[in-house]
C-alpha cells in the first residue's frame, strides 16, 4: 500500500566560484551533496498514485526534479453506510547542499537564486451524494491537489550552526474540492474550492540570509523541497456513486523542475 525508499547520496568535487575580494559567487557545476526521498501510496477500492519520474538532482547542471500522478473514485454502485473513502498520493523531495565560501570575516548576505518550472492538471467529477430521508446527517467529499514546497537554510558545519533565510517562498499550490452535507434525504454543497483544468507555473526565487561569517569556516547552503500529488473521495453515512479526481504534476525534465542559478556572498 505505501512505500518510502531514500534514494541517492551524490558528490561533486569541484566547485565553480567567481568574484574575489568581498564578494564572491558560485555557479555550476556545484559542490555538495543531494539527498532524495520518494514514497506512493493508495487505499480504498479506487485509489491510485504513481511515481512518474523519481526525484533527481544535478549537481554539474544545478537542476533537478520529480512527476507523480494519483486519482481516486467511488466503486461499484458506491460508498455506503458509516464511511468509506479512496485516495492516492504520490511525491518525493530533494535536500540540495552546496558548499560556499566566505570572502571575509563579518556580516555578508549570501543570496541563493532558483528558477522554477512545474505544469500539470486537476480534474474533479463530484458524482451523487445521497441519504435517506430518514436520515439526520450524512457527508461526501472529492479533492484532488498538487503542492510544492520549499525552503533554505545556511549551516556552519564549523560549529553546527544554523542560519534560516530572511524570506519565505509560496511554493507551488494547485487544488480542487467539492462537499456535500446531506440531511433528511437531501444534499447541498456546502464547500467548493478551486477549479479543475491544466495549469502551468515559471517563477524566479531568491532565498536571502544576512548573517555574519568567519572566514576559515565551512559552510553549507542547504535548499529542501518536497511535494507531490493526492485525490481523495470519501463519504460518511451517506451513498456517493460516480465520483473521481485526478491529478498530474510535472516538477521534472519535461516541466523544467528547480534549477539554481547561482549564490552570491556579499
Amino acid at each position: 500500500m505505501g512505500t518510502l525508499s531514500v534514494l541517492t547520496l551524490l558528490m561533486v568535487l569541484i566547485p565553480s566560484a567567481l568574484g574575489s575580494g568581498t564578494s564572491i559567487g558560485f555557479k555550476a557545476p556545484y559542490s555538495g551533496s543531494v539527498s532524495l526521498s520518494s514514497y506512493f501510496s493508495s487505499s480504498g477500492c479506487g485509489g491510485h498514485a504513481k511515481q512518474i519520474a523519481p526525484p533527481q538532482f544535478d549537481l554539474q547542471k544545478g537542476s533537478g526534479g520529480f512527476s507523480a500522478a494519483s486519482s481516486a473514485r467511488s466503486c461499484g454502485s458506491g460508498f455506503h453506510t458509516s464511511g468509506a473513502s479512496s485516495s492516492g498520493m504520490a511525491g518525493g523531495g530533494m535536500d540540495v547542499a552546496v558548499k560556499v565560501g566566505v570572502p571575509s570575516s563579518g556580516l555578508h548576505w549570501v543570496n541563493a537564486s532558483w528558477t522554477f518550472t512545474a505544469n500539470g492538471f486537476t480534474s474533479l467529477t463530484p458524482g451523487t451524494c445521497s441519504v435517506p430521508s430518514t436520515s439526520y446527517y450524512g457527508d461526501c467529499a472529492r479533492s484532488v491537489s498538487a503542492m510544492i514546497t520549499g525552503y533554505a537554510s545556511l549551516v556552519d558545519t564549523s560549529t553546527g550552526q544554523y542560519y534560516f533565510s530572511t524570506n519565505v517562498w509560496a511554493g507551488v499550490t494547485q487544488a480542487s474540492s467539492v462537499d456535500y452535507y446531506c440531511t433528511y434525504g437531501s444534499c447541498t454543497s456546502s464547500a467548493t474550492v478551486g477549479s479543475p483544468g491544466p495549469f502551468a507555473v515559471s517563477s524566479k526565487f531568491t532565498w536571502t540570509f544576512s548573517v555574519s561569517l568567519q572566514k576559515g569556516h565551512h559552510y553549507l547552503l542547504v535548499t529542501s523541497f518536497s511535494g507531490g500529488t493526492q485525490a481523495t473521495v470519501s463519504c460518511y453515512a451517506a451513498t456517493l456513486s460516480g465520483a473521481s479526481g485526478s491529478v498530474g504534476l510535472n516538477f521534472a525534465h519535461l516541466g523544467g523542475g528547480a534549477k539554481l542559478t547561482g549564490v552570491t556572498v556579499q
